[in-house]
């Protein structure tokens, strides 16, 4: 009787220990799902986030397209009419579409209709009334398109795109941008500290075992916090490539050129003492000094040409097709054009100047990172020699340190 009395004993410690064995899986199994639901809706808000703020910054771009464009179209000669017309038809239809979908969520686009009382406010609401003001800015643009080719050059609703787009509409784009991006933040908050909660509780009662459990997980959410890092291709102020996919488009580029056997000349652009910018009227007149440059930069270059933000107040310029002779002079019409345009903001305007460095790649060249720094080197002579100059590389360049692209 002892010896089934012990065999009773250990037999009911064995099952009371399965017993909380098995609720202590159960608990890290559920503590576990509901954190995988958190962590796929931290995801999922840096996704939806990434895909508004994509579209809401497409706008941003499309509404200076539109103006340029239209500006364009009123000095563009009677033969291709026609073609720059239809350009500006289509940049007013994409920023059309884009804007219905921001306000009534798209599911082709992964957009939702539902908005915070912030974002209401911004598109209905307050100084900024984003939505009557895009909707009156496509109505000048159709209504400046709708007009003959005599009638544009005087046109008042050219005037008006003109002042819309440095003013109000791009204001009112830019607020929405932020507030998206502070709603998001805000949630992702609100997710991540009811995450921190539940990683406390599954310390507190299973201690290593909730290790093994989290570190899988908040890898993912690394993961994929990276692969939407790497999945954005423009700079987030300007508008233009990022330094990233800049370097994506040359590889792609240098492989044409080398079937083509053409050649590619690189520009390397930095506004002259942007710090000192920066530091005497702010951040925000720094932004608009980058921004008017962008603008510069885009009226003056092809459509085929490659504009991408390296870094701080670096652009690198991509000329494909183009002779060491065309680039130079390129280079010197965006210099010049540089240095006649007026930054206005935050109640005052100035001019600013910009250093060029140019360099050529060859069709017999491999690495594109090699006329990069070529372009750096001449920068760096640009610059030394007094600036709102441009620099072309040659060999006695060389030897001069680059920043190590």
């Amino acid at each position: 009787m002892d010896r089934n009395g012990v065999d009773a004993t250990s037999i009911g410690n064995f099952r009371k220990a399965t017993l909380i064995y098995a609720g202590a899986l159960a608990l890290i199994a559920t503590l576990s799902m509901i954190t995988h639901v958190m962590v796929d809706a931290i995801v999922q808000r840096q996704e939806a986030t990434a895909r508004v703020v994509n579209v809401s910054g497409r706008q941003r771009m499309l509404s200076q397209r539109i103006a340029m464009m239209a500006l364009e179209l009123s000095r563009t000669d009677a033969q291709i009419q026609n073609a720059a017309g239809a350009e500006l038809a289509a940049a007013i239809d994409l920023m059309d579409s884009s804007h219905r979908a921001l306000q009534e969520g798209s599911k082709e686009l992964g957009i939702s209709p539902d908005k915070s009382p912030a974002i209401s406010a911004v598109y209905n609401a307050g100084p900024h009334r984003l939505n009557a003001r895009v909707t009156a800015y496509l109505e000048q643009a159709r209504g400046y398109l709708a007009l003959s080719p005599q009638e544009r050059p005087a046109s008042a609703y050219l005037a008006e795109i003109q002042t819309a787009a440095h003013g109000p509409i791009l204001q009112a784009l830019d607020a929405a941008v932020k507030q998206y991006e502070a709603d998001s933040e805000e949630a992702i908050r609100q997710l991540r500290r009811i995450l921190l909660s539940l990683v406390g509780m599954m310390l507190a009662t299973l201690g290593a075992e909730a290790i093994f459990i989290f570190r899988p997980l908040f890898r993912k959410l690394e993961s994929a916090h990276m692969k939407l890092l790497d999945a954005a291709r423009t700079d987030p102020l300007t508008g233009c490539m990022n330094r990233r996919y800049l370097m994506e488009a040359a590889a792609r580029e240098m492989a044409r050129i080398k079937r083509s056997g053409s050649t590619l000349a690189v520009l390397m652009i930095d506004i002259d003492h942007f710090k000192h910018i920066n530091d005497a009227h702010g951040h925000a007149v720094g932004d608009e000094a980058l921004l008017t440059l962008v603008r510069i930069l885009i009226a003056n270059i092809r459509a085929s040409d490659m504009l991408g933000r390296i870094g701080g107040e670096e652009f690198a310029v991509i000329l494909p097709d183009t002779s060491p002779e065309t680039a130079l002079q390129v280079a010197e019409k965006l210099r010049e054009s540089i240095a006649a345009a007026v930054v206005k903001g935050d109640g005052l305007s100035f001019s600013m100047t910009a250093s060029i460095g140019l360099a050529e790649l060859k069709a017999d060249e491999t690495d594109f990172l090699t006329a990069l720094e070529r372009a750096d080197k001449a920068l760096y002579k640009a610059k030394q020699s007094g600036r709102n100059r441009v620099e072309v590389f040659t060999a006695d360049l060389a030897a001069i340190e680059g920043k190590g692209f």
